[in-house]
């Protein structure tokens, strides 16, 4: 029925402690109660919390926990079980594709710490009933507690931040309505905060924004939130391109009512390019050889193979060239230095003479 999530991640050590009070409602009499928290994470202590406060035996067989529920739950009763724990969680490798926590630090050294869990589960990194389709009916609450300098920015709406005499912060965010396990997250960084209102079909809403303030000064963003139709919001859309480790954005300009842009972000280099283009949908080529994408002339297109367009259903070659981002030269230079170039394009199947139609 509800989470309430309460960490302490230690960021220097790389570990986490802390509770999670699980409000639940027995469907049957249980003898049992199955609650997972995948290791190293140890788990110290099970409390039932209904009524008399009383210490739960349990069995842990590797990422399962078995817990022996007191012989007054009965079918139909409303119980609250605390599970207390700590430890080394698992180290995300390559955020988001292989989970766990990502321990980082940003371009000016301030530490950047992350959460990612989809497919590997939300027991990663706290102790719940971990299955994809479990969503508690009355949402979570989640309490993240850091040294003070950082901020903490997690599910739902920040209802709460509680300041500490050891010069710590613990953010308090909540979620009212039913929310995936692995959708729960913990973002920590050094972040600043912008706000603004947005019109929405049923009234205002109100938007905060977290960003590094390295970034609030940027040329990418100023290009597109300055040729960017708020009207057509709800045709925003992502996706992957694994095979190049980069996530696609398509959105539509101003003066469009159609997608006809687009901006990709490569996380392995940290680099942002954009450009023109009109996709409806995009598959990426996790099952194919290939990306898959749909065009407005009702065409399925690959990407990142072949020389020729397919758009408008005809073959007609790629208009390809290589431009720089903007840049400036001081007074009485004449020259600039390119340090490197990364394609984000193959040639496969590619020869001086003819290109390969791709349809």
């Amino acid at each position: 029925m509800h989470y309430n999530i309460n960490v302490r991640p230690d960021i220097q050590e790389k570990t986490i402690s802390g509770s999670v009070a699980i409000q639940f409602k027995a469907l049957q009499k249980p003898g049992k109660m199955q609650i997972d928290l995948q290791q190293p994470l140890q788990i110290d202590s099970i409390i039932w919390q209904k009524g008399k406060r009383e210490k739960l035996n349990f069995k842990r067989e590797a990422n399962v926990a078995m817990i022996t529920m007191p012989a007054s739950l009965k079918a139909g009763m409303e119980g609250l079980v605390t599970v207390y724990y700590q430890g080394v969680p698992r180290a995300a490798v390559r955020a988001p594709w292989d989970g766990g926590i990502s321990w980082a630090k940003d371009e000016l050294g301030n530490p950047f710490v992350a959460t990612s869990c989809q497919g590997l589960g939300a027991s990663v990194w706290w102790p719940c009933k971990d299955h994809q389709y479990d969503e508690p009916e009355l949402g979570v609450t989640i309490g993240v507690r850091i040294p003070d300098t950082l901020m903490n920015v997690s599910n739902g709406k920040l209802i709460e931040t509680i300041q500490h005499e050891d010069a710590t912060k613990t953010w308090v965010w909540q979620v009212k309505s039913p929310i995936n396990n692995y959708s729960v997250s913990m973002n920590i960084g050094k972040y600043v905060q912008f706000k603004e209102t947005y019109q929405g079909e049923n009234g205002n809403l109100d938007l905060t924004y977290y960003v590094l303030p390295q970034t609030l000064n940027c040329d990418l963003r100023r290009y597109i939130f300055s040729d960017f139709n708020n009207l057509q919001t709800q045709q925003v859309y992502a996706g992957t391109n694994e095979g190049f480790n980069e996530v696609w954005w398509f959105y539509c300009s101003n003066e469009s009512n159609v997608i006809d842009r687009y901006v990709i972000y490569n996380y392995l280099e940290n680099v942002w390019y954009y450009g023109t283009m009109g996709r409806t949908a995009w598959l990426d080529s996790g099952l194919l050889p290939h990306p898959i994408a749909a065009t407005y002339s009702q065409e399925l297109v690959q990407h990142e193979d072949g020389v020729d367009s397919y758009d408008l259903g005809n073959v007609s070659a790629i208009n390809a060239y290589v431009s720089s981002s903007e840049f400036d030269i001081g007074d009485g230079h004449n020259f600039g230095y390119i340090w490197r170039v990364l394609p984000d394009l193959t040639f496969t199947g590619s020869n001086p003479v003819a290109g390969q139609a791709v349809s």
